[in-house]
């Protein structure tokens, strides 16, 4: 039904409300006519829900206005009979549902609650955190060795995500960070006299530093997000305590075989990224700089040490963990339905890349 339909009965000090159809964007201005009315007078409002079979933002908020209109408190305005989906999203935007009959704005809290609610949040936020990270790393690096089976079809499915899904876009941002980097240096190398040195310059930012800090963003971004949306969703739509209830952990079905292929895939990238930014800088020193391509060569053979690549190896190691244990622990931590996934995922993203230049900020002191 898409229509809405009021019907009053003007009773000794309220005023019932009979709402009938759809209560959503498309019939709001609609029912404001209809209410506005009451709205003026000052009995109390006693709003009939049991015919709304949908509501949605635009719905709420109209309930949330009149609420607001005759000051906001209890028994001023008040729902009756509310079905239990229009409940669900009252109690989803922010509004309390008080047993199946009065709705009423919530309290601000003051702010000794409010500091008090936060450091909670955060005590409980840190406690799940370290229960996922030590239930991981019991599931990936000790559970193997107990003669559980590797789910190497989950494995193989989430490299090629992470990996060769990942792979053109990083190697392309690669290439402009490499030419950008070598192009903003030319000009400067070229005033002393020092053009060659942009082979070092290149090859050792491009190996310990943007190479893999690149990657790391690029798949946060892309996969990052894809893991926390992905779970999250599963979350909302009960498929995680589905998986509990046939015996299947959850953490090593959905997380061990992420954790593998960020691992791997990661250092992959990372080396790649590095060579194809390289391989930028190399064509800028031949076109803008006019350096020989074997001078190049045996330049950066000389500045580039075995060092440099485990560096570069271990770091996008660390990355690719921190993108994985993020996107999981914001997926498993998912509730208010779609917007409670599109929240998990901005978070998920942001804290990701937060957490990638800590660590790479922390290295640079290594």
């Amino acid at each position: 039904m898409n229509d809405i339909h009021i019907e009053m009965i003007a009773g000794p000090g309220a005023t019932r409300v009979r709402l009938q159809g759809a209560l959503t964007r498309r019939t709001v201005a609609e029912a404001f006519s209809g209410l506005r009315p009451v709205l003026g007078r000052g009995a109390a409002i006693e709003i009939d829900m049991s015919g709304v079979d949908e509501i949605d933002s635009a719905g709420v908020a109209l309930l949330g206005h009149c609420a607001s209109q005759r000051g906001g408190s209890a028994g001023r305005v008040s729902l009756h009979a509310i079905p239990e989906p229009v409940a669900s999203r009252l109690d989803m935007t922010g509004w309390s549902v008080d047993g199946p009959i009065a709705l009423y704005a919530k309290p601000k809290a003051r702010l000794a609650e409010s500091v008090g609610g936060a450091a909670i949040d955060a005590l409980s936020d840190v406690h799940y955190f370290l229960f996922l990270m030590s239930e991981l790393f019991y599931h990936a690096a000790v559970s193997p060795f107990c003669k559980h089976k590797m789910r190497l079809g989950l494995f193989v499915e989430q490299m090629s995500r992470i990996g060769a899904g990942s792979a053109p876009i990083v190697l392309l941002v690669s290439l402009l960070v490499g030419l950008t980097t070598a192009l903003q240096s030319a000009y400067q190398l070229r005033t002393f006299g020092a053009n060659i040195y942009i082979a070092d310059l290149v090859s050792i930012s491009m190996l310990r530093e943007l190479g893999p800090l690149m990657a790391a963003i690029l798949v946060a971004g892309r996969c990052g997000a894809a893991i926390t949306a992905e779970i999250g969703t599963m979350r909302v739509n009960e498929e995680i305590d589905a998986l509990q209830l046939i015996g299947v952990n959850p953490i090593e079905y959905l997380g061990v075989p992420r954790v593998y292929a960020a691992l791997i895939t990661q250092p992959l990238l990372g080396v790649l990224a590095a060579l194809v930014g390289i391989a930028g800088g190399f064509v800028i020193a031949l076109t803008v700089l006019g350096i020989n391509a074997t001078a190049y060569f045996n330049e950066t053979l000389t500045a580039v040490f075995t060092e440099d690549l485990v560096f570069n190896v271990v770091k996008s190691a660390v990355f690719g963990w921190i993108i994985v244990a993020v996107g999981l622990f914001y997926g498993f931590k998912v509730s208010g339905g779609a917007e409670g996934v599109g929240r998990a995922t901005t978070r998920s993203v942001v804290m990701s890349i937060f957490l990638i230049i800590v660590a790479d900020c922390a290295f640079s002191f290594v």
